[in-house]
């Protein structure tokens, strides 16, 4: 915000209405409105006076009305106007009511006597219409930094409550970090589990812990298809791909590439085709064996960043770990079972007497 600056101009272009008051200054120009109040309030005296009057136009009179719209023009509006209204109250006053010369009076007591009042007129309206601009200048320059102050309170006001209520989502979201984080803790800890039925279990709480989507969906890859495994928050009226080709643009570009596509990439938005906001591969880091695709359909506004996708990626290649462990645990269950049958098989198979043979051969050795 740019700070106030004072006044300079003596004649700046201003404007403020108070009912039906409007204050501005013109350089060196008469108001219409002054113009037009002074010629109806001269027009109506003077008819007055002469109509009920002696037409004089009180030219004799010690206080004369023309000094009523002297003052109410200087008090309204100001030097300028008050010297005009002086003008047209002395010309009103003279022309065509000139009075006789005295014989008693020389010349110079007779223009006195004639000017007087305009004189006085003249006067009243330099001082007091000197006096009564600096007033309005000073009330137009406290009404612009008045203004102006109110507008920087406004503003102030509004990152008042804007730093308030970022300063709130910034504790809600430290707070939901920080329980974040004690999850995925325990969650990792959770995830050297060899079953696959609490793999998927603790894979589903990972995505919901790590990411906090609304809707995502998780698929396995079967040859050249992806099929839908699970999904979370869909509705009815969801019309979400349950089976993707792998050989298609999209799953070509999640599985071959194995590159996270999203909204905030530029030209995404068409692969995406309107079935999510995040997608990426789920494979293994030390293997490089791709196992399907985890995919974001709806997500809140705040969480979609860059942040976001750099957890996104970890969280797929965390889920890739845990497939590839499961599944290793898995091979070698299957090995162990078939070792075991295949020894009971030979046990079963070596009759009695030459098991007894084999168990004493030691003790003859001996």
């Amino acid at each position: 915000m740019q700070p106030v600056r004072p006044y300079t101009r003596p004649y700046a272009s201003a404007q403020r209405s108070q009912g039906n008051i409007s204050i501005s200054f013109p350089n060196l120009g008469i108001r219409a409105s002054a113009l037009r109040e002074t010629l109806i309030f001269l027009i109506i005296v003077v008819a007055l006076n002469t109509i009920l009057g002696d037409g004089s136009r009180f030219i004799g009179t010690p206080l004369h009305p023309f000094w009523i719209i002297l003052l109410m023009i200087v008090l309204q509006y100001g030097i300028t106007e008050a010297l005009m209204a002086a003008i047209l109250c002395s010309i009103f006053l003279l022309v065509g009511n000139l009075p006789d010369q005295r014989l008693t009076e020389t010349m110079y007591d007779y223009t006195l006597r004639i000017t007087y009042l305009p004189i006085l007129w003249t006067l009243t309206a330099l001082v007091l219409g000197s006096i009564r601009t600096r007033q309005l200048k000073e009330h137009q320059y406290l009404t612009i930094y008045l203004e102006k102050a109110e507008k920087k309170a406004e503003q102030l006001d509004q990152y008042y409550h804007m730093t308030k209520q970022a300063k709130e989502q910034l504790e809600f979201r430290l707070a939901g970090e920080r329980f974040s984080a004690l999850s995925l803790y325990e969650i990792a800890k959770s995830m050297n589990s060899c079953d696959m039925q609490d793999t998927r279990a603790n894979i589903i709480q990972l995505v919901l812990t790590a990411l906090r989507p609304t809707k995502f969906s998780i698929y396995a890859l079967e040859g050249n298809l992806l099929r839908l495994e699970y999904a979370h928050g869909w509705t009815s009226d969801d019309r979400y791909e349950r089976l993707f080709d792998a050989r298609a643009s999209f799953g070509r570009t999640v599985l071959k590439q194995s590159r996270t596509v999203n909204l905030l990439q530029e030209g995404d938005e068409a692969l995406l085709e309107k079935q999510g906001m995040l997608a990426g591969a789920i494979y293994d880091e030390k293997t490089g064996r791709v196992y399907g695709m985890l995919k974001i359909e709806e997500i809140e506004f705040m969480e979609m960043n860059f942040h976001t996708l750099e957890i996104f990626r970890t969280v797929c290649k965390w889920i890739g770990c845990a497939y590839a462990n499961a599944e290793r645990y898995k091979t070698l269950e299957t090995q162990t079972n078939l070792s075991a049958n295949v020894s009971k098989f030979l046990r079963a198979a070596v009759p009695p007497d030459m098991r007894r043979l084999k168990q004493a051969e030691p003790a003859i050795a001996c």
